[in-house]
């Protein structure tokens, strides 16, 4: 038995041409031909976001430019370099002058007493001799040694080297005297100044592999310098 199959006629459309019409019934229509809203372009419909990968700049450094560049500026460099170089020079070398003074002292550690610089005590300390020489060195440079070695320093020194230290003035406040701006402040007593100086002025260390300590003292003048170096060792013994 043979079947025939019946395929209705499009509607024809007196505005369409006949070949339009066949085509129309070939090809889907799309969305936007039925009038329906085309979906936003600037949305991301994926799931997950994509981020960027991150971007690495590199510089390379050409030596050839390098050197093409200090032979094209080298006389720029030149010009700037010198007076830079001369003021470095004169502000290390060519200022104040700063003397140091040295004094010694030997440590007795077979002595029961960790202060004894005279003659020898019986006994033995049970402090070892790292921890003598540590102890030492923190009491020398203390603020009870400090205001001990005021009261029995010359006075007429320790005026002198309150005043010296008084009268030396920082680089900002030369550069206000310079320019006329400079104000003195308040007094301060002379205790005070004396202890202050010299905490700033001396340096304790030991000598290496003795039991030595060593003594630094620096000032502008030389014989206050030793006048304070010999000052401290003599008074540290009597404290």
């Amino acid at each position: 038995m043979a079947y025939r199959l019946a395929i209705d006629p499009l509607p024809t459309n007196p505005l369409l041409p006949s070949a339009a019409l066949g085509s129309r019934a070939l090809v889907p229509i799309a969305p936007s031909s039925l009038g329906l809203p085309s979906p936003l372009s600037q949305v991301d419909h994926s799931p997950y976001l994509s981020t960027p990968a991150p971007q690495f700049s590199e510089s390379i450094i050409s030596i050839a430019d390098l050197f093409s560049y200090l032979k094209k500026h080298w006389l720029k460099g030149l010009y700037a370099g010198v007076p830079a170089a001369a003021l470095i020079f004169y502000a290390l070398g060519m200022g104040a002058k700063v003397y140091e003074a040295e004094a010694k002292l030997r440590l007795r550690l077979q002595d029961s007493s960790v202060a004894s610089f005279g003659d020898s005590r019986p006994g033995f300390s049970e402090l070892s001799a790292p921890q003598l020489i540590n102890n030492h060195l923190t009491e020398m440079m203390s603020h009870r040694f400090a205001d001990f070695f005021y009261e029995h320093f010359d006075p007429v020194k320790r005026a002198k080297f309150a005043a010296d230290v008084s009268s030396r003035l920082g680089r900002k406040d030369q550069l206000l005297k310079a320019i006329g701006l400079y104000k003195p402040g308040k007094p301060v007593p002379e205790r005070e100044i004396f202890v202050e100086a010299l905490a700033g002025a001396a340096r304790v260390e030991p000598q290496k592999e003795s039991h030595i300590l060593r003594l630094l003292v620096r000032d502008l003048d030389p014989k206050m310098a030793a006048d304070i170096a010999n000052g401290m060792s003599e008074q540290y013994m009597r404290f």
